[in-house]
């Protein structure tokens, strides 16, 4: 099974070689993985350039390049996305347990906060926005996951997917409390629905006069439509918005979110899915997050909404620069700073 640095692989299609999405790999109508044969047959020459690195080159084109919009091109030289891995599909990881689909978005308010020298603890500097927001929304239930607080995230985990999902989550360095993060809201919001924002985050107007009785997943995407990285490039509208999640219990686009990101922690490589800031962001966070919605939103428009956040009196910080933000983070070493693995090191052995 050959992988991109994007989270695909590579399958034969009806007009030939294509490229699905990982967590693809579980639908019952999706081409199996191409084979070494199959791209021998499509003219391509396979060369090894480490025990599980290889590239594809045809005489008439060049190196076979991957793209997050699916499509594969050619390019004279190889770099990050002409590069692919070998792997056995054996190592990843099942099927997600499949929930319920709720028929409406539940009144529950996530919050997540994971800091090692404080652990269970709420930031002062976000107190006063997170009282506002109850306040506004008191017919909704809240609640602050963390590790060792009162809602805790490690049993949540434990008691909805079970300790081979809580493994996957356990996978994610320390030194990524963001990735972590970001892994937690998709499990939390598939499990139990409701409404999850950043600590940051600011809502000024009651979470009712946006969700409508039948909502099942609203989605919008920033305001100017920035398209700054390769991930997004090739959507037209850019990158949607993850800082905030409303959606329903069961939705089968969380559900593709999750598989992806299960998928992202098993096959990690530092080297191909980078570290810091925009590895996270590329590997489970937002990119990933809008890379997979852009794709398969379209399978389920009749259970999908676009809204306009500002409008709706979604606030993406009460602070006034990331600056703001970082210092506020007790004093630990921001994740955007760091090289370090995203996945520990040696978690999942890579030669099996």
């Amino acid at each position: 099974m050959f992988i991109s640095a994007h989270g695909s692989y590579l399958v034969v299609g009806q007009d030939g070689l294509e490229q699905r999405f990982l967590c693809a790999f579980y639908d019952d109508d999706t081409p199996p993985p191409a084979t070494a044969r199959d791209l021998v047959k499509a003219g391509y020459g396979i060369e090894r350039r480490d025990h599980d690195i290889v590239t594809f080159f045809r005489n008439d084109a060049g190196f076979l390049s991957s793209s997050p919009s699916l499509a594969l091109y050619h390019m004279p030289g190889v770099d990050r996305c002409e590069t692919f891995r070998d792997i056995d599909q054996a190592i990843l990881p099942p099927p997600l347990p499949y929930i319920k689909e709720a028929e409406h978005i539940s009144k529950k308010i996530h919050q997540v906060g994971i800091f090692r020298d404080k652990p269970g603890s709420y930031p002062e500097a976000y107190v006063e926005n997170r009282n506002t927001v109850v306040s506004m929304n008191q017919s909704y239930e809240y609640y602050f996951w963390s590790e060792g607080g009162f809602y805790e995230i490690k049993e949540f985990i434990k008691e909805h997917y079970g300790e081979e999902i809580l493994d996957y989550y356990e996978a994610i360095s320390p030194d990524y409390p963001a990735a972590r993060a970001d892994f937690f809201r998709y499990l939390c919001l598939y499990a139990v629905g409701g409404v999850y924002f950043d600590l940051k985050t600011s809502f000024t107007h009651s979470l009712d006069t946006t969700i409508r009785p039948g909502d099942r997943f609203l989605l919008s995407r920033w305001y100017h439509g920035a398209q700054v990285h390769l991930e997004i490039e090739h959507m037209p509208y850019g990158e949607y918005e993850q800082y905030y999640i409303i959606c329903a219990a069961g939705h089968p686009l969380m559900r593709r979110i999750i598989q992806q990101a299960l998928c992202n922690i098993r096959v990690y490589r530092p080297f191909l899915n980078g570290t810091g800031s925009y590895g996270v962001l590329r590997f489970i966070g937002p990119l990933m997050y809008s890379m997979i919605v852009h794709e398969y939103r379209k399978g389920c428009e009749d259970i999908v909404r676009n809204i306009h956040s500002w409008s709706n009196g979604i606030q993406y910080s009460i602070f006034r620069n990331h600056d703001d933000h970082h210092k506020h983070q007790l004093g630990e070493k921001h994740y955007y700073r760091r090289d370090t693995p995203i996945v520990t090191d040696g978690y999942f052995p890579w030669a099996d």
